[in-house]
C-alpha cells in the first residue's frame, strides 16, 4: 500500500516525490529531491523511519534522484514495474 510510504515520508519536507520500482522479487524506493546535499543523511533517516513500519524495509534499497520517471503520456506513476 503505497500510503504506508507517503504518510511516512510527509515527515521530511526535503521529500518532494517518490516512486516504488519493483524489478522481479525486489523494489526500491525513489526519492524526489531538489536538496541532495545530504542524502546519505537523508537516506539513514528514511530507513529509521521505514524499519519502524517494517524490521524489512531497513534494507530496501533508496535512491535520491532529480527527476521521477514519467510514463509516455507524461504522468508520474507512484509504482514502477521494470
Amino acid at each position: 500500500n503505497t500510503a504506508i510510504f507517503s504518510h511516512s515520508l510527509r515527515d521530511f519536507p526535503e521529500v518532494l516525490g517518490f516512486q516504488i520500482v519493483i524489478s522481479n522479487s525486489s523494489f526500491k524506493i525513489n526519492i524526489f529531491s531538489r536538496s541532495v546535499k545530504e542524502k546519505d543523511k537523508l537516506k539513514i533517516n528514511l530507513k529509521n523511519k521505514l524499519k519502524i513500519i517494517h524490521p524489512d524495509f531497513e534494507d530496501t534499497e533508496i535512491e535520491i534522484v532529480r527527476k521521477l520517471k514519467q510514463n509516455k503520456s507524461g504522468k508520474t506513476p507512484v509504482i514502477i514495474y521494470e
